[in-house]
């Protein structure tokens, strides 16, 4: 197993007991391939740290290279999520979410359950240094499920253009678009499905048919494409082909959103400053397998 030399580095730095008991085995499983029947993907293989931690395609695609219902979305700043599924809002919690791309069979993502003893025999000869002091009582698939959600939870983003904005930083380079996009969003009622901090939080029903949990926009320029099946490319183009009905949570009644070029523009703007790349710079992010 080839580790970096400046990630060794790093952990040696740390004084947190509280990583090397938890967030370090995740962060190995995370990039490991041989967590998949086929041994050549990995949950970075959908959640790639370049992109947000997501795929970039429209569709994910299972080990076999069948696509799936959805696309991969963003894994960074997870601690508000509600649910951790596009449409299943039973799922709850990152442990719970893992079963489907582990064990589902219809279709098989990473097809772990396909040869679950094997897989697992091979990962406690790589890792039983960090697993026997975390998963003292039994090596299984609940301590894999569980050591991975403890790595996610580590995963934070929030050092963007914006941010520093929010934080009075480097007030000279704020361009008049940039605040008028930020008008727009708010007078719009954006916010009413993208809140909170992280842009995430829904204060309203999406659609009567069926619910749909918001992504956040935090680095929504490295997400696309767009929407939960990738149907739309660019970020424009997203905007153009939004719902145009925002319905409330609290009412049968919808508002008809339409922005003029101008307003769409400074929007756009905005949209773009919520880009924050810095994670990268930090080992904890990327894959520790690679030199």
């Amino acid at each position: 197993m080839i580790i970096s030399v400046f990630f060794l580095l790093h952990l040696a730095e740390r004084d947190d007991s509280i990583y090397y008991e938890s967030p370090r085995l995740g962060h190995f499983l995370f990039f490991d391939q041989e967590l998949s029947h086929d041994g050549k993907t990995s949950c970075a293989s959908c959640h790639d740290p370049r992109y947000a931690f997501t795929d970039r395609y429209r569709q994910s695609f299972n080990a076999y290279g069948d696509p799936l219902a959805t696309n991969s979305s963003s894994l960074l700043n997870l601690e508000n999520f509600q649910y951790w599924s596009w449409r299943d809002t039973t799922v709850s919690s990152l442990h719970n979410q893992m079963k489907r791309p582990l064990f589902s069979q219809h279709p098989i993502e990473m097809g772990f359950n396909l040869d679950s003893i094997k897989i697992l025999s091979n990962l406690y000869d790589k890792y039983s240094f960090l697993i026997e002091g975390m998963c003292s009582d039994e090596w299984n698939s609940d301590c894999v499920r569980k050591a991975i959600s403890f790595y996610l939870a580590e995963l934070k983003s929030r050092n963007s253009d914006y941010d520093k904005w929010l934080d009075h930083l480097h007030c000279d380079k704020w361009l008049p678009s940039f605040e008028k996009g930020i008008h727009v969003f708010f007078e719009n009622g954006c916010q009413s499905c993208h809140g909170g901090r992280d842009f995430n939080e829904q204060e309203a029903a999406v659609s009567k048919v069926f619910t749909i949990r918001p992504p956040s926009l935090r680095n929504v320029v490295l997400t696309r494409p767009y929407f939960y099946d990738g149907r739309t490319a660019s970020l424009s183009a997203a905007l153009r082909n939004h719902p145009k009905h925002l319905w409330r949570a609290d009412s049968s009644e919808s508002i008809e959103i339409q922005l003029p070029q101008e307003k769409m523009q400074d929007l756009l703007t905005f949209l773009h400053a919520l880009t924050d790349t810095s994670y990268l710079d930090n080992p904890l992010y990327l894959n520790p397998h690679e030199n």
